[in-house]
């Protein structure tokens, strides 16, 4: 059996390989890639694209401290949903 996410807050990570870690979130676990900003590195995700701009981005690069990690290395940034409604940035104009 595959895994599935069912649904997400909003999380981001950075990470030093985009290609490997998109195949991971999106072949691996499911999520849809939504939406991409190619220039600034990026790559939005979701796991209800009907319902959801993203819940997860992934950001190319970065070198700090870490201390919550994903399978490849790098620093979480777990966001805890609050019921409050949040505006969609790529969604409004």
């Amino acid at each position: 059996m595959t895994p599935r996410i069912a649904s997400l807050g909003h999380v981001g990570i950075f990470v030093e390989d985009v290609d490997r870690s998109l195949a991971f979130y999106r072949d691996l676990l499911g999520l849809t890639l939504t939406d991409a900003d190619e220039a600034n590195g990026m790559y939005f995700l979701s796991s209800r694209p009907g319902e959801e701009h993203h819940e997860f981005l992934v950001c190319r690069g970065r070198t700090a401290p870490r201390d919550v990690y994903d399978p490849d290395h790098n620093r979480c940034e777990v966001y805890r949903p609050t019921g409050l409604q949040a505006r969609q940035t790529l969604l409004h104009n």
